[in-house]
């Protein structure tokens, strides 16, 4: 939060929102730092319910968020389809919690999951056509 990121993120309609709440004071949530309440996207679907331009969408959000991640001295630490939505039409990161801080000369340790979730089927399905 402190970087910027957030704030930049956030204002691009790039990653959803949120608010920190209160912490709940039952015995189950004992050494929870902070909470935070996303907005609510009313519809989810998921990466392989969607068409070749949407996980395409989905895939660049991904690359841009990864690069602005780096401006940040940050870093997207997974890289999974789940966490894009679809919000007015447009995809948005949804998980705040999948930064970290980015270490010099440290490989994206995300790289795995971006082509296993986006750049394998993306080319697949540019090559086979149901």
């Amino acid at each position: 939060m402190n970087s910027g990121l957030y704030r930049d993120l956030v204002a691009s309609h790039s990653l959803i929102e949120h608010k920190e709440v209160e912490l709940p004071t039952h015995k189950e949530n004992d050494g929870a730092w902070k909470v935070i309440r996303p907005r609510e996207i009313p519809f989810i679907s998921y990466y392989y319910e969607w068409p070749f331009s949407m996980l395409k969408d989905a895939a660049l959000l991904t690359l841009s968020i990864q690069k602005k991640a780096l401006d940040y001295n940050m870093s997207l630490k997974d890289a999974t389809a789940f966490n894009i939505q679809f919000f007015n039409g447009k995809p948005i990161f949804i998980d705040t919690l999948s930064f970290e801080a980015y270490q010099e000369g440290k490989p994206w340790i995300a790289y795995e999951q971006f082509v296993e979730n986006f750049l394998s089927p993306l080319l697949l399905m540019s090559k086979v056509d149901v």
